[in-house]
């Protein structure tokens, strides 16, 4: 597939385009540091050899590590980004139905 959008077929460019909003859409979530622990927590569990989970819990997440994003709409773009490709690919798809996976 050619980089600049004059070469590629329309086809290309509606996966490119489907292609394009996946990955923006996944950029702003980043998991490991979502359930980062703070130097204290990690301390405690080194101190019980991992034997024993810290007691945090939502709240803990919310208040030391929030999300860059809204969870039900960045849910909601998914369901639109999975909605365009059904749409524009078709539900058949075979190329749909990996992006479908990805998203």
């Amino acid at each position: 597939m050619a980089n600049d959008g004059e070469s590629l077929s329309e086809y290309e460019q509606v996966v490119r385009e489907l292609s394009d909003r996946i990955v923006a859409a996944q950029r702003p979530i980043r998991i490991l540091d979502a359930l980062k622990w703070d130097q204290g927590i990690e301390e405690v569990f080194i101190k019980n050899k991992a034997k024993k989970l810290p007691p945090i819990d939502s709240e803990y997440y919310l208040k030391k590590n929030p999300l860059s994003f809204d969870p039900a709409t960045k849910l909601e773009e998914f369901h639109d980004i999975d909605r365009s490709i059904r749409r524009k690919l078709g539900q058949y798809s075979g190329v749909g139905s990996i992006m479908q996976r990805i998203s």
